[in-house]
């Protein structure tokens, strides 16, 4: 709709210079004229919803997490295509969109409704397509579903599920639920000093991770993991290098804040090791690791416990 505006402007100006060589052109006269009989043909509450989508657009534009925020309720909930919690609270949803924001600079989102129906009394649904471009031009559409209710006089989202086509997905737009890693961290114990650095590489088609521990029975140990999109097997994938000339290879599968991760290692001499690792995302300061089924040459070795990880906060 924004589109064929533009383009009718652009062709009114033209004809206004070109007037005096060239017939007007009733083209976008018409165009303005279809778009202003399916605003009147309109249902009063989908009048509503796209313009508080506009106001959403807006605020998206000058990034303003605080603005987007407030479209939500208290307890708003996200998720994804298969049912998966990604957020919940309007607290929490703020808290992404502003890491999104500090990551994103200049993207901007298009929203389309297809359907607004009504389910009860002042509870309506949503069937929309979104459109995010970013500063680069890449662009990634989602379609959606959103639980509108009205609270004192305004339309909140109360629940909305968002589904990303398949055909528009990019790298980034896979490994953007690790997002959450992004920064300087470090193991909450006592048996080693672990200290882990995680970024994007350029497009942000991979994460990176390097980490370093010193330990009394192992010494100093450095190392470099690369974290992608395997669009074949249809996974994250991950790849470990250390110091020692280790190396593994890992892949990744989400089951709600948990990532469950399957490695097999090829130590220096050529022995194998696997396991079976857990990461939990407690917080955007916090997450936890631990360990089980592990093997290394045949033998079984014992589990490792539940290791807090903390954020390592920038000082002032």
């Amino acid at each position: 709709m924004k589109l064929t505006l533009i383009l009718a402007l652009s062709t009114l100006t033209t004809c206004t210079f070109a007037a005096e060589t060239e017939a007007p052109r009733l083209e976008p006269v018409l165009k303005q004229a279809a778009l202003a009989a399916k605003s009147r043909d309109m249902p009063p509450q989908q009048k509503e919803i796209e313009k508080m989508n506009d106001e959403y657009v807006a605020a998206f534009s000058r990034a303003d997490d605080k603005a987007l925020a407030a479209f939500y309720t208290e307890d708003a909930d996200q998720t994804d295509g298969e049912g998966n919690e990604v957020l919940s609270g309007r607290a929490a949803i703020e808290k992404q969109l502003k890491n999104y924001f500090d990551g994103n600079k200049g993207a901007v989102v298009e929203l389309h409704t297809d359907s607004v129906r009504s389910l009860a009394a002042e509870v309506v649904l949503e069937k929309g397509e979104a459109v995010v471009t970013q500063a680069d031009g890449n662009s990634t559409k989602s379609n959606y579903l959103a639980v509108h209710v009205r609270r004192e006089g305004k339309w909140l989202i109360a629940h909305l599920t968002e589904i990303i086509s398949q055909a528009a997905l990019t790298p980034y737009s896979h490994l953007q639920e690790l997002e959450w890693m992004i920064g300087s961290w470090k193991d909450n114990t006592s048996e080693a000093e672990v200290h882990t650095s995680c970024g994007w590489a350029a497009n942000k088609t991979f994460l990176t991770r390097s980490f370093s521990a010193i330990s009394k029975d192992r010494g100093e140990l450095e190392g470099t993991e690369v974290m992608g999109w395997d669009p074949i097997k249809g996974n994250i994938r991950a790849w470990t290098f250390d110091s020692e000339g280790g190396f593994s290879e890992a892949i990744w599968t989400r089951d709600g804040n948990r990532w469950l991760i399957q490695s097999v290692t090829t130590l220096p001499d050529g022995r194998k090791a696997s396991a079976h690792s857990t990461i939990t995302h407690v917080s955007d300061d916090k997450y936890t690791w631990e360990s089980s089924n592990r093997v290394l040459d045949g033998e079984v070795r014992p589990n490792i416990d539940k290791i807090e990880i903390d954020r390592v906060k920038a000082k002032d």
